[in-house]
């Protein structure tokens, strides 16, 4: 017996909604001692600007920001950790974010 098709509505599900971008949290060093380094995070923002990231580890958790840039500040531990897009957000999104 053959699979049926994939509808369509179905098929797009794969990619991101174009209202939302994700991206990784890469640690180079781990000055906490507590993620360890690499992908240590993932999420989304969204287009009101607020963020949700997913810790990566054996006792994962998840938190809400107000923005991208919030994450950065508490978690970038002056260089050590960087957000790196997947999908890129237009500049104009980036640009105006504070």
């Amino acid at each position: 017996m053959l699979a049926a098709p994939v509808p369509a509505r179905h098929a797009a599900a794969t990619q991101p909604p174009r209202n939302m971008w994700r991206f990784k949290l890469v640690r180079y060093e781990d000055v906490s001692g507590v993620s360890g380094t690499g992908v240590v995070a993932v999420g989304v923002v969204c287009s009101d600007g607020s963020a949700w990231m997913r810790w990566d580890s054996s006792d994962p958790s998840s938190a809400m920001f107000d923005n991208w840039r919030t994450i950065e500040r508490k978690h970038g531990h002056r260089g050590a950790t960087e957000l790196q897009w997947i999908d890129m957000p237009p500049n104009t999104f980036l640009h105006h974010e504070t």
